[in-house]
């Protein structure tokens, strides 16, 4: 189902983008020079806002979870409201400001995914198609990973690791009870009297006629000898079996007794992602074909949240067709109190993370941004349950964007609940945007708010 001002599939032709002459002036070209580390450099240029309960062709604008930078220019925006039908996806023109380098997005089109509700992050692909992170609408379903197409159809659901479902496991304390090895039943052979010798020929003369009659009688007793013989080697065998079954069942019982035992002596463990804190972030660096999330907060199993909280991290390798091909795992220290609402790479190893917290006492909302170096050494296979301690990733803060709050506009001079980011358009040869986004969560307190910023080119380790 689409809804758009315009049609969904030309919003992202240029030529619907009607001030991209203005931003190929104004954004110019690109330099690219070799960083070292830690050093990039932020500047804040403006912020946008845009009030709640403002619709666009019957939606509602808000809940902007995600943030996306297509190549025809366009801004994409994907809202975590439920309507039921799916999850909207906003695209946005960026129209300049009048002061220097600013500009605000402006809302245009919106198109609906099915199949999604929920939906938390976005990354655009290669190829133009995009992935969603989808937290569900009730907490029996998991948080899950998806593929759309770019006119907004569902193409698949891209698995994650076992450690990120949610499920109790059973530890073990102790070796498990060896299950007890029986041989088949055999029956003891069968041992018939012996057959008497016949008298034929051991008669005197005259009295041949007793032989015939004596062979009879002998083996008349022989037959009744034998059928005894039967009969008692038939109860032997049936006493046996009764006896070999029942040592089998106290057997089988005894060791059942001891697997119960060893069962309920567990250490029971849930793990898997927690519901509503799951995957936040979603970002792709298209030279590597790499996308990359982490979690909201720790799992079930890395929890409390406190000093020396762990987040983990997923890069996954990507083939041509947007599935995934191998997945490594990352550690982050995570601030106490902070959730990670989003991740960004921006390519050699270099992501920018958005912790927030809001302190419900002052009604505030604190964020920061992270500079975070990875080494690619650093990634292990996914485990359930960690070994600590782990090798963290290395982190240093680039922003805390509560210094901002003098800068921002008068009618909103304060940070809302900041969700989404993403590199925007360039803003010289030396320069390039950053764009944040607050989810405005439908409250008529709270508003969706975008948050300008540029970062030096020269400070990047990839070219963008």
């Amino acid at each position: 189902m689409q809804k758009s001002m315009k049609p969904m599939a030309r919003l992202f032709s240029l030529k619907f983008f009607k001030s991209m002459g203005t931003f190929a002036t104004l954004f110019g070209g690109l330099l690219f020079f070799s960083p070292s580390v830690w050093a990039l450099k932020i500047e804040f240029i403006n912020d946008c806002l845009i009030p709640t309960g403002e619709r666009l062709a019957d939606e509602e604008i808000g809940g902007l979870s995600g943030l996306a930078y297509h190549s025809s220019g366009l801004l994409l925006a994907i809202s975590d409201f439920q309507d039921g039908q799916g999850s909207p996806l906003f695209a946005y023109e960026l129209v300049p400001q009048k002061q220097k380098k600013s500009f605000c997005p402006q809302p245009i089109g919106v198109l609906l995914l099915k199949g999604s509700s929920n939906a938390e992050a976005i990354a655009i692909n290669d190829t133009g198609d995009f992935y969603i992170t989808n937290e569900a609408p009730s907490s029996e379903i998991s948080s899950s990973l998806m593929l759309y197409s770019v006119n907004g159809k569902k193409m698949a659901n891209l698995p994650l690791p076992p450690a990120y479902e949610p499920k109790v496991h059973l530890i073990p304390k102790g070796p498990e009870p060896t299950p007890p090895i029986f041989k088949d039943f055999k029956e003891p052979r069968f041992h018939p009297p012996s057959k008497p010798q016949s008298y034929k020929g051991r008669f005197v003369y005259g009295l041949g006629w007793l032989e015939s009659w004596v062979d009879a009688f002998l083996d008349w007793q022989w037959q009744r000898r034998l059928q005894s013989a039967k009969e008692d080697y038939a109860e032997q065998v049936k006493k046996m079996k009764m006896r070999y079954e029942d040592e089998k069942r106290k057997a089988l019982e005894s060791y059942g007794q001891q697997k119960q035992r060893w069962l309920d002596e567990h250490l029971k463990k849930p793990a898997g992602l927690v519901y509503n804190k799951a995957l936040e972030s979603l970002s792709y660096e298209k030279k590597n074909k790499i996308l990359t999330t982490m979690t909201e907060i720790p799992l079930t199993q890395d929890l409390p949240i406190q000093e020396g909280a762990v987040n983990r991290l997923l890069r996954m390798q990507m083939d041509s067709q947007g599935r995934v091909q191998s997945v490594k795992e990352y550690y982050y220290p995570l601030n106490t109190n902070r959730r990670v609402s989003e991740v960004l790479d921006l390519g050699g190893g270099q992501l920018l993370t958005l912790e927030i917290f809001y302190d419900s006492i002052i009604q505030n909302v604190f964020a920061e941004l992270y500079e975070v170096q990875i080494d690619e050494s650093q990634g292990v296979s996914s485990q359930v349950f960690l070994e600590k301690p782990v090798e963290l990733l290395s982190k240093k803060l680039l922003l805390d964007l509560n210094s901002l709050e003098s800068q921002l506009d008068p009618s909103y001079p304060k940070l809302d609940n900041l969700e989404g980011m993403t590199l925007g358009p360039r803003l010289s040869q030396d320069e390039i945007s950053l764009i944040l986004v607050s989810d405005n969560n439908k409250s008529s307190r709270q508003i969706t708010q975008f948050l300008i910023f540029s970062l030096s080119l020269k400070d990047l380790k990839e070219p963008q």
